[in-house]
């Protein structure tokens, strides 16, 4: 098979770019464990407030004190998120993406993966590829911490998606393999 019949073509949208945010949201060790250390930390502050209240015998205090320590255990994740959504949108909205939307074609070559958009054309060695991640509508190339290409399902205009996925997971796979008898 040559490097050809392994290439789509494909346009990303901020929704798209906004499917990322929400898969490395959910994904991220890092950003899971901050929003875990903020609710606890929270609560537990909130807590202790409560117990000195109650020792001081301030009961109406010592009862906010608790429901507000209940509010963050239940809330915190959900305030986290659209946090993070509004912060991402914020950011889409401040420049024109032109390199991060609009048409492109992808290709899986020898060396890496060959992006060709209207903004220029980009080759990422195996060796930049983090990991490559799917969901029922998007595949993405993570190249760096909150970073990825972004391969839409729904928006492929030529070639065949589930091919090419697969083509590019198995060769993502045999340069790891290959990484690893090198190192090892």
């Amino acid at each position: 098979m040559t490097e050809a019949e392994f290439a789509i073509k494909f346009e990303t949208t901020e929704d798209d770019n906004l499917a990322f945010a929400m898969h490395y949201w959910e994904n991220s060790p890092s950003l899971r464990k901050r929003v875990l250390t903020g609710r606890l930390g929270w609560t537990l502050a909130f807590v202790l407030l409560a117990v000195v209240n109650i020792v001081l015998e301030l009961w109406y205090w010592a009862a906010l004190m608790l429901v507000a320590a209940l509010v963050y255990v239940v809330f915190y994740d959900r305030w986290c998120r659209r946090t993070f959504l509004r912060r991402f949108k914020r950011l889409q909205s401040e420049a024109k993406n032109r390199s991060a939307l609009g048409n492109k074609e992808m290709s899986v070559g020898e060396d890496g993966v060959n992006l060709y958009a209207e903004t220029g054309r980009s080759l990422t060695k195996w060796l930049g590829i983090e990991r490559i991640a799917s969901t029922a509508d998007h595949t993405f190339l993570y190249v760096g911490a909150g970073h990825a290409l972004v391969i839409p399902k729904n928006r492929v205009t030529e070639g065949d998606y589930e091919t090419f996925v697969v083509e590019l997971k198995r060769r993502f796979e045999e340069y790891k393999g290959h990484q690893a008898k090198d190192s090892g």
